[in-house]
């Protein structure tokens, strides 16, 4: 086979070749897929993460808008509600067809709205969503399949949270699991599509593990289910199969580093009780009291001959009895963890093939039935086992099975037949009898037919569900026998009697269809209905027949849907009861804009009857909310209800485009230059879409730098535009920037422009964007003076304080890279290209794996690296190039506390340095927490945060949450931290002493681009922070924007609020007098004034409470009677940047 590295390179040169056809590079792309499990972005994807984490099944986060689906893992996981954060990308749908055709294993969790589903490959999927159909958790389900992704199920009937189903599928479709509640329709469904498979399922194992409320089966479930998919991806062997009772045997190395021999030694596994007492998560050792009870899985082994000093002893260790079904790992501190599985009975792996078959093809009734039942091991019978065959219904008396591996055993049986059997099928199941769990199923079809009667019964099978109360007409089929010599009439009733009596006529040879009206009662939820039919002028009975109805108790459901577009003025939208039951309801509607402020709202109720019998259509009311006309903005809303009908409740959201209010703003002052003693005079025009009532203008005039009121700009790029472009300010393009460093003296910034694989400089006082080294679009790993050399995808970079040289955490290469900032010439630090590892060593003989970010001290002695793959901190020695690990094990992850490698991390994506070297600070990326590391000794402590609880709140320490940050830069006197709160698009600040997070900038979950003070500023994935080492700047990576922003803190010197109203154009004039900046010695030099232009809506709030409608900013300069000009060589007096100056002053010129 091709080595790697080659296919990797000839990877890189076709997909750089214009002309290469595609087909060339998706073969290439399918022999670099990658191993493990991959995680689709989105939804609950940090909650699937942590999830999977815990249970064991390391994942990678796969963007299916940046990566190609025949590189993808060979299974993926795509979490709750990810495929709704798509709805806007329809070719998202090809990549996932694309993905499955190819080979790949996609496992879909539970999603929002059967829009979601329509999604999936093939395009034959149809259900409900979790925002659509009913909640359930205690004995949810039925587990009606075999699959290995069931191995953690302890019962047939398990307790697992689940919202939705599957009302259409594939015809290859497999049925694992049904709804018990609700519409009884398919909960986890399997099927082939191209090479590969789907498997989809309205659980959520990977919030119902953490969202309060799980049982002992979410957990098992959760576990098993992720450890599966971990499984069938890297192909990791299955060390033993144990029983319930059966004690797991670990071999184990210890050695003796004690004084004395060792005669005993306690040992403890990887496995810990979690918070619910049933739950059991595998863990690294992992001892924050706060997440986890005391560890219990522990032996004490008794070591005979004792253990010497100094010597080293494979030991075989048992361990109790795990009290949870399905898949565990289990390990012990520093040495690997081997694959178990608990067998509870429901088998993930059949034991034996089970075929039934009988002596006939058909039987009359009172025949005798002679049943064979074949069973054929498969592989996966390793021991004799002792198991039970029934037949459900009690048909048949149960029959003891002992399988023996290779040994085909035959059982018989003899029924007799009776009208209860006619048009039944026997449903075989083969069971664990100390569980009661099924192990095979089978289904045997009988056809037995009356002998002795003129007539034949048949009632067509009903695939519809109906409600307790619908009336319907059933089908009903006569069939004449040679029995039949003369017209007779036919009496067709039911037992019970719900069908309306009728009387037919039957000819000899002419078969014959009726209908009658049946009532659904709740009967005919657990019986089926019997018709008979009988002589009416006899009443003797000539046949009888049954049929299973497919029927659910009836049972509220209410929503609120859309009828129709948003114009200025109304939305028209309709309350539903789309349940089996009448129902009052009351509910406020509001439509929310992107900051959830409300612009309108509107109470609504009243009562609806149950939705149509037997179409089961929606009753409805229709509404229309009304909008505030042109005073609100044009743009995407949502529509929020939140319905109350006793004792039930339903919420939801619904997105909807509502146009409006389109309104530019230019704010400046009439001059860019005044004395300390004149008037400013503030012009501002506003263009308008149409005429504005009630709005506020809010100038304000600020001082940047030094203040306390975080201050966000766009420094270089533009929002959404992405590329490679060098330019000026917004001209430049970035494509998906990583990182960024600030030079000591605060001249310039180095960008890690990933995507491009390029190193970008930036200078700070012009905006002016160059590449410093490698070349756009071209990856590789070669060393080289600027555009010769090559990265690959680089996420971190660091530049030295004396400005002479920086460091590139080259990710995809596994290296660190040099480049010296004198020529730009590029050099391999550490590791080796494409070989990734976690040796330590010295310049190439160390190995990394994907390292995220690097950090260099002050003196330029040691950089620190964040190896992202390895879950560990690295040190490497600038001088000779040795690399050593500070902190973590590598391929360890966790959240432990504690020196060196007894600590543990959890993806770590960036790392800060103090300016005196002492300590740095860790953005535990997958852990969701801030960590702490002491440079000296490498002890760590989490400072903020709490490990798997992903959130944006606001607090001290363990209180506090973040959701994926990845990027963190601490302050010169070391007394705060800034951290980029990844993925909910927000600026933190982490008061280092106190523990103190704060939100400083952004709002959490509120994507987009905005430039603004404070919480009016918009991110979309901020992934790195630098700040200049002076505290006034810092630079924002604003990744998925392409931009580089600017985080300022500024002092506000006045403020001034105008109202605005008219038609477009509006011009205001506004002359702020002055002496209230004059007094104020802050107030010299550059200043910003800063137009926002506030709404009319929501109207009952404050001003600064409104939708900001548009927002404008211009420098000016406020100056003293000082000025200063500048003499050029052989050149005319040239006076530069100086304001008129009154003849009651003299000009003071200093050259």
């Amino acid at each position: 086979m091709q080595p790697f590295e080659e296919i990797a390179a000839q990877y890189d040169e076709i997909a750089a070749d214009g002309n290469a056809s595609m087909v060339e590079v998706t073969q290439i792309e399918r022999q670099l897929k990658t191993t493990g499990v991959g995680l689709l972005t989105g939804g609950l994807s940090n909650w699937a993460a942590s999830t999977m984490s815990y249970s064991g099944a390391a994942s990678q986060l796969i963007d299916p808008t940046k990566d190609s689906p025949f590189a993808a893992p060979p299974v993926l996981v795509v979490p709750s509600g990810a495929l709704e954060a798509y709805r806007n990308f329809p070719t998202i749908k090809l990549w996932l067809d694309q993905y499955t055709t190819s080979g790949g294993t996609l496992v879909v969790l539970s999603q929002p709205y059967g829009r979601n589903w329509e999604w999936l490959p093939g395009g034959e999927v149809r259900g409900l969503g979790y925002e659509e159909d009913i909640f359930c958790r205690e004995e949810s389900v039925d587990v009606v399949g075999e699959s290995p992704y069931l191995a953690g199920m302890v019962k047939e009937r398990p307790s697992l949270q689940l919202d939705g189903s599957f009302t259409q599928y594939p015809a290859a479709t497999r049925v694992l699991l049904k709804r018990r509640t609700g519409n009884v329709m398919p909960a986890m469904i399997e099927y082939p599509h191209g090479a590969g498979k789907v498997i989809a399922t309205s659980l959520f194992p990977d919030f119902a593990p953490v969202n309060g409320s799980q049982s002992a089966e979410d957990m098992a479930f959760a576990r098993s289910f992720f450890l599966q998919a971990w499984r069938e991806a890297t192909e990791a062997p299955l060390v033993k199969k144990l029983g319930l009772n059966d004690d797991p045997i670990v071999p184990v190395t210890i050695t003796n580093n004690g004084r004395l021999p060792l005669r005993y030694a306690q040992v403890t596994s990887d496995i810990s009780a979690g918070v619910s007492p049933d739950m059991w998560r595998y863990r690294i050792h992992y001892d924050d009291s706060d997440v986890f009870h005391s560890t219990i899985h522990a032996a004490t082994v008794s070591l005979s001959p004792p253990l010497a000093v100094g010597e080293t002893r494979v030991v075989a260790v048992t361990f109790p009895a795990l009290p949870a079904p399905g898949f565990h790992r289990i390990g012990v501190r520093g040495q690997p963890a081997d694959l178990y599985q608990v067998d509870a009975g429901l088998k993930y792996t059949l034991p034996a093939q089970m075929r039934i078959s009988t002596d006939q093809a058909a039987y009359w009734l009172d025949d005798i039935v002679q049943i064979t039942t074949v069973f054929s091991p498969t592989p996966a019978l390793t021991t004799t086992r002792s198991l039970t065959l029934k037949v459900l219904g009690d048909v048949l008396p149960p029959v003891a099975v002992t399988l023996e591996p290779g040994v085909v055993v035959t059982k018989t049986a003899t029924l007799q037949a009776t009208e209860a059997v006619i048009g039944r099928s026997l449903r075989f199941r083969l069971v664990n009898p100390q569980t009661n769990g099924r192990v095979v199923d089978g289904l045997l079809p009988l056809n037995i037919q009356a002998r002795a009667t003129p007539v034949r019964l048949r009632m067509p099978f009903d695939t519809r569900v109906h409600w307790v109360g619908d009336s319907i007409d059933q089908a009903i089929q006569l069939q004449p026998t040679a029995l039949l010599s003369e017209t007779i009439q036919v009496r067709l009733e039911s037992q019970p009697p719900l069908l309306t009596p009728l009387t037919v006529t039957l000819t000899p040879g002419s078969p014959l269809s009726v209908t009658s009206s049946l009532s659904i009662s709740a009967s005919l939820i657990s019986a089926p209905l019997r018709i008979r039919a009988s002589n009416a002028a006899t009443g003797a009975l000539l046949t009888e027949n049954q049929i299973w109805l497919r029927v659910i108790p009836p049972q509220p459901h209410m929503d609120v849907a859309l009828a129709g577009s948003a114009s200025e003025t109304g939305l028209p939208f309709v309350v539903r009861n789309i349940g089996g039951v009448s129902t009052s309801y009351s509910t406020t509607v509001e439509l929310l804009d992107g900051a959830e402020r409300v612009i309108a709202s509107m109470p609504v109720s009243g009562t609806l009857d149950r939705a149509a019998a037997n179409t089961h259509a929606a009753t409805s009311h229709a509404y229309t909310l009304t909008l505030p006309g042109n005073q609100a903005t044009s743009s995407r809303y949502s529509l929020r209800y939140q319905i109350a009908a006793s004792p039930d409740e339903w919420r939801g959201r619904l997105p909807v485009f509502v146009p409006g209010l389109t309104v530019q703003l230019e704010t400046q002052t009439e001059r860019p230059t005044y004395l300390v003693h004149e008037a400013i005079t503030a012009t501002t025009t506003i263009s308008t879409s149409a005429p504005l009532s009630d709005a506020w203008l809010r100038l304000q005039v600020l001082r940047l730098g030094n203040g306390t009121i975080p201050d966000v700009a766009t420094f270089v790029g533009t929002a959404g535009a992405q590329g490679a472009s060098d330019g000026v300010g917004s001209s430049a393009r970035f494509y998906w920037p990583y990182a960024t460093a600030l030079s000591g003296d605060g001249r310039f910034a180095l960008i890690a422009d990933s995507y491009n694989h390029t190193i970008r400089y930036a200078e700070i006082a012009t905006g002016v964007v160059s590449t410093l080294a490698g070349t756009a679009g071209a990856s590789g790993n070669a060393n080289g003076g600027g555009t010769l050399a090559r990265f690959s995808r680089p996420r971190g970079v660091a530049v030295s304080s004396d400005s002479t040289f920086a460091l590139v955490a080259d990710t995809n290469n596994h290296t660190i890279r040099r480049i010296a900032l004198s020529n730009g010439e590029v050099t391999t630090l550490a590791g080796s290209p494409g070989v990734s590892g976690s040796t330590n060593g010295v310049g190439a003989a160390a190995r990394f794996t994907y390292p995220d970010d690097v950090v260099i001290s002050g003196d330029g002695a040691f950089a620190l690296v964040a190896d992202n793959g390895n879950h560990t901190i690295r040190r490497i020695e600038l001088a000779t190039g040795a690399v050593s690990t500070l902190a973590g094990l590598a391929g360890q992850t966790g959240s432990t506390n504690g020196a060196g490698s007894s600590a543990r991390f959890n993806a770590p994506q960036g790392i800060a340095l103090s300016s005196d070297g002492t300590f740095a600070l860790v953005a535990d990326t997958n852990n969701a927490t801030i960590r702490r590391v002491t440079v000296a000794t490498g002890y760590v402590v989490t400072l903020a945060g709490r490990a798997g609880n992903f959130g944006s709140i606001d607090g001290v320490g363990g209180t506090a949450r973040f959701s994926a940050p990845q990027g963190l830069a601490i302050t010169p006197d070391g007394k705060t931290a800034l951290v980029a709160d990844t993925t909910n698009h927000t600026i933190r600040r982490l008061d280092i002493s106190t523990r103190r997070v704060t939100t400083v900038a952004g709002s959490a979950g509120l994507a987009g681009s905005t430039d603004g003070i404070s919480d009016q500023a918009r991110f979309r994935r901020p992934r790195s922070i630098a700040i200049s080492a002076d505290g006034t700047l810092a630079l924002i990576v604003d990744s998925d924007n392409h931009t580089i922003r600017s985080l300022g803190f500024a002092t506000l010197l006045r403020e001034n609020w105008l109202p605005v109203s008219g038609a477009d154009p509006i011009s205001l004039d506004y002359a702020m007098l002055n002496p209230a900046l004059a007094d104020d010695v802050r107030a010299r030099g550059q200043l910003l004034l800063r137009g926002t232009l506030y709404g009319a809506q929501p109207a009952t709030t404050f001003p600064s409470q409104r939708q900001v409608l548009a927002v404008d900013q211009a420098g000016f300069m406020l100056a003293t009677g000082n000025y200063t000009v500048s003499l050029i060589p052989d050149q005319e007096f040239v006076r530069i940047d100086t304001p008129a100056v009154r003849d009651d002053q003299a000009a003071q010129v200093h050259l």
